[in-house]
């Protein structure tokens, strides 16, 4: 009798679980209601809605089919496989070996943050997560290095135009990149490893494989030029049209100037010029510095250093929540998840603007 009724208790629950409606089918219920009260309410309105994230993608779409982004992608990812295959990551981990015993983390992961300053973001991203991996990086250490890269510039045409303004005001420059790069590359590993992401180890090196690729020097160039256009074509343009259809429903909807005023109020207060700070996190740091470097002589040489030191870094806010977290996960095979590489890109981010604070606060007391 006990089984009996146990069974038909469990029937009842298994009967009321199956009537019971997922979150998920009530959002779309509601979904179909709004969009029904659109089309049939404000037809133009909705329909502009979808033009207007097309009209966004539209707009970016041929920068990474023919323009120069696409192309700077293509020959990052060859020069990035001609300079793994002659050996540049194992010296690269010989020169930190002993800066990463000492900070206690795997000394593959300060890789992808020299290998960003040399070349492009996303094509450095997919070559060196190979070498972490093939280093035996931990989950936490794979966040750790995204946190740590995106203190770099995201490519090398960017650092040189820095370099143009920061000499341009008159700063020592070789002081200013050490204190803004050098140093948190160094900095930014330690406070992450003993705060937020703790599974991190250092590895002896003779426990590290060799980095260096057996391929032939042909097979080296044709195949990495290859792997840049898959890069750029099948991994990097989707997620940026995704990204930048929902900046074009945000600004439709008048929500997106909004996100921009509130970041360019929080650089008006840390020594970064509100408008290049806007334009460095949104569109384009080379773009930020490019036109820096054309009126510095109009702004006070501390906002040169601020704004030229944010925009040494990974951003755009594209390449935070677009390519670098499709890059990585996939690189990875899942090992980082994109969420996880989102939110480690952010918290880098974060430490940027703080960096930058205390050097232009720490200038402006000898100034």
């Amino acid at each position: 009798m006990d089984n009996n009724s146990n069974k038909e208790q469990q029937l009842i629950a298994d009967t009321n679980n199956k009537r019971k409606m997922p979150h998920m089918i009530k959002v779309g219920f509601a979904l179909v209601i709004i969009f029904a009260l659109g089309i049939g309410l404000i037809p133009t309105q909705t329909a502009g809605l979808f033009d207007a994230m097309l009209d966004r993608v539209m707009g970016i779409v041929p920068l990474f089919l023919t323009g120069t982004v696409g192309m700077a992608i293509i020959v990052g990812c060859l020069v990035g496989r001609i300079l793994e295959r002659l050996g540049f990551s194992d010296a690269l981990v010989r020169i930190f070996l002993p800066a990463t015993k000492l900070m206690r983390v795997n000394p593959t992961l300060i890789i992808p943050a020299i290998y960003n300053i040399i070349g492009d973001q996303q094509a450095m991203s997919k070559i060196t997560v190979g070498t972490l991996l093939k280093g035996g990086a931990s989950r936490d250490e794979l966040k750790i290095a995204v946190a740590t890269m995106v203190q770099a510039p995201n490519n090398f045409s960017t650092l040189m135009l820095a370099i143009l303004c920061i000499a341009g005001a008159g700063v020592n420059v070789l002081l200013i990149l050490v204190a803004g790069i050098i140093l948190p590359l160094l900095i930014t590993p330690i406070i992450l490893r003993n705060t937020i992401w703790r599974d991190a180890s250092y590895i002896p090196l003779e426990s590290l494989p060799c980095f260096i690729t057996d391929t032939d020097p042909l097979s080296t160039v044709f195949d990495s030029a290859r792997e840049g256009v898959q890069l750029a074509y099948l991994l990097v343009l989707p997620s940026v049209a995704a990204v930048f259809a929902f900046i074009g429903a945000l600004e439709y909807l008048g929500a997106w100037k909004y996100i921009m005023d509130f970041f360019g109020f929080i650089c008006d207060h840390l020594w970064i010029d509100p408008d290049l700070g806007v334009q460095i996190i949104f569109i384009s740091p080379t773009l930020a510095v490019a036109n820096l470097s054309e009126t510095f002589a109009n702004f006070d040489p501390r906002i040169v250093v601020g704004s030229t030191l944010l925009a040494l870094s990974g951003l755009p806010f594209v390449s935070l929540v677009g390519q670098l977290p499709v890059i990585w996960s996939t690189e990875s095979n899942n090992k980082i998840r994109k969420g996880e590489v989102i939110v480690a890109g952010w918290i880098g981010i974060l430490l940027k603007f703080i960096y930058t604070f205390i050097i232009v606060s720490i200038m402006n007391i000898f100034m």
